[in-house]
């Protein structure tokens, strides 16, 4: 499932140049794999930078910082795209960092972001039959307690919050809720944003 998100995710980037992409929250670097454009530097961030330098993010022209995507440690309007996945249900404040977000990227730079769509009826259903499946055959008790938890921030606040600032920023915006592109978010999985700033 999450190769497949990654690359709805990339699909409208094959092929383009970004001189400098940030990653926000890169954790194992399961976006860098689906990574459809090319770059002359690329910015992995995660909060805990020893889970990025463990796996695939030690190339060449990728630079590991270890950054809180409520205050990111970059210049305005330094980043040509800025990427971020499912890192906003686990913030204390995801509005600070959706301005973080829009305040890095350069005008008429690009930001992708994912959101699930928490706490879906969908979503609920399909964790039912994966998630909480696995975790009983992995002896993890109270998943559901773990996993709302860890998403204390819901959709419906997310894609406020983005509005509200793509608003202030009058930037262009594209969204996709999956699967169902034009039914309610409580019977889909995930929207992903796709803003030209």
């Amino acid at each position: 499932m999450w190769r497949f998100i990654h690359r709805k995710m990339e699909k409208p980037f094959d092929g383009e140049f970004y001189p400098r992409i940030l990653e926000v929250g890169a954790g194992n670097g399961e976006h860098y794999k689906a990574l459809q454009c090319s770059y002359d530097e690329y910015v992995a961030t995660d909060i805990r930078i020893d889970i990025l330098t463990q796996n695939i993010l030690k190339k060449e022209k990728i630079r590991l910082v270890s950054a809180d995507a409520e205050k990111l440690p970059f210049q305005d309007s330094y980043f040509d795209r800025v990427i971020i996945t499912c890192v906003l249900p686990h913030l204390n404040s995801p509005f600070s960092a959706i301005q973080e977000l829009y305040r890095v990227t350069k005008k008429n730079g690009k930001i992708t972001i994912y959101v699930p769509c928490e706490p879906g009826l969908m979503l609920r259903l399909i964790r039912s039959f994966s998630t909480s499946r696995k975790a009983k055959k992995m002896q993890i008790k109270n998943i559901g307690l773990i996993h709302f938890t860890e998403h204390r921030n819901y959709y419906l606040a997310i894609n406020a919050f983005i509005k509200s600032i793509n608003s202030d920023n009058n930037a262009e915006m594209k969204s996709r809720y999956f699967p169902f592109r034009y039914f309610t978010w409580n019977i889909n999985l995930f929207k992903i944003y796709q803003i030209t700033k």
